[in-house]
């Protein structure tokens, strides 16, 4: 029997879907926010989770506000600033098989009822995408926008303007079905009976550019920790803030406040519980910051200066002046004697 998963979604797909309709019609974010029982507060937001039948919804109501079905075909193949973990898995891979198989086993930390596997048979590598949730895999226009954006992510890992042998549809084909095959660049094929991005097995030997083993076995080891926390300590809130604070990383930490909106606790509540549990926001923080910040530093050879902003420090001044008072050395000659 499948796993049925939680429908909650990272809401950075939809600050990406609201942008791109403000672009085409500015002003009716706020329509499709209202149709779809969704406010401004979920739009911009790190590490938010959303209930994946409203981002549907969102998507439904700017198809019919734009009166045009390619939406979901156009907005995800611009979602080329998709900053989701699976993402970064792959960007630090070595080819795009690796990257693929490397990121299937987390979706889970993005889509809590999408995932997606690699099948390969004969002279076809299918990326296969599957739905847990019965109400969502019936959402084509929500099916549509996610296997294109699996398709930019494809190509932006790889820097490479890949063109699938032929993307596959469960659903019949709509309205300006022509129009998305002179998008997608490929063949599509509607009543499939799956969904799937095909491509010739050669095309998983493309290398990725900006492979880095070591930032791979970090994301990784993250990446396990977090399932593993979610599975085996789902009511610590230590566990769930700092699994919240990772994953605005890399970009933006969150502050204390906002993950505090979060969890649906006011901040005064939020610190006295995770007082009671032995331990400060502050501190979780700073533990973070410092194990990334050494885990980068002797296994990377990634700049100081990019680590800083990986880390959210306004410059590499602040993040030095931080990482000696962590250690009692600069990141440099920490870097030097590792």
């Amino acid at each position: 029997m499948k796993e049925r998963r939680t429908s909650q979604v990272s809401s950075h797909r939809l600050t990406h879907l609201a942008a791109e309709l403000e672009k085409r019609v500015p002003g009716a974010v706020g329509e499709a926010l209202r149709r779809s029982g969704l406010s401004r507060g979920d739009i911009g937001r790190e590490s938010h989770k959303i209930d994946g039948h409203k981002e549907a919804g969102f998507l439904d109501a700017a198809v019919s506000i734009l009166e045009d079905t390619t939406f979901p075909t156009a907005a995800g193949l611009g979602f080329v600033k998709n900053s989701s973990i699976l993402v970064y898995i792959g960007k630090y891979s070595a080819d795009l098989r690796s990257g693929i198989r490397n990121g299937e086993r987390y979706s889970a930390l993005v889509d809590g009822a999408m995932s997606y596997a690699l099948v390969t048979s004969g002279d076809k590598a299918s990326l296969v995408y599957d739905c847990s949730d019965p109400q969502l895999a019936r959402q084509n226009f929500l099916r549509e926008f996610l296997l294109f954006a699996g398709l930019a992510a494809l190509r932006n890992v790889t820097r490479y303007q890949l063109r699938p042998l032929e993307v596959l549809f469960e659903h019949g084909p709509p309205r300006g079905a022509a129009q998305m095959e002179l998008m997608a660049g490929c063949k599509i094929r509607f009543n499939a009976g799956a969904t799937a991005i095909v491509m010739t097995p050669a095309t998983l030997d493309l290398p990725v550019p900006t492979y880095d083993p070591s930032l791979l076995r970090y994301l990784r080891g993250y990446a396990d920790a977090a399932l593993k926390e979610i599975a085996e300590h789902p009511d610590s809130l230590r566990a769930r803030v700092e699994r919240l604070v990772a994953e605005s990383l890399p970009g933006r930490l969150l502050q204390a406040s906002e993950v505090a909106v979060e969890l649906g606790l006011g901040t005064r509540t939020l610190t006295r519980r995770l007082a009671a549990e032995g331990v400060s926001y502050s501190e979780i923080v700073d533990g973070l910051r410092k194990a990334l910040a050494t885990t980068y530093l002797a296994r990377s050879e990634a700049p100081i200066s990019e680590i800083a902003f990986l880390l959210d420090y306004a410059d590499q001044a602040t993040f030095t002046t931080a990482f000696k008072r962590w250690t009692g050395t600069t990141p440099r000659a920490f870097r030097n004697a590792a």
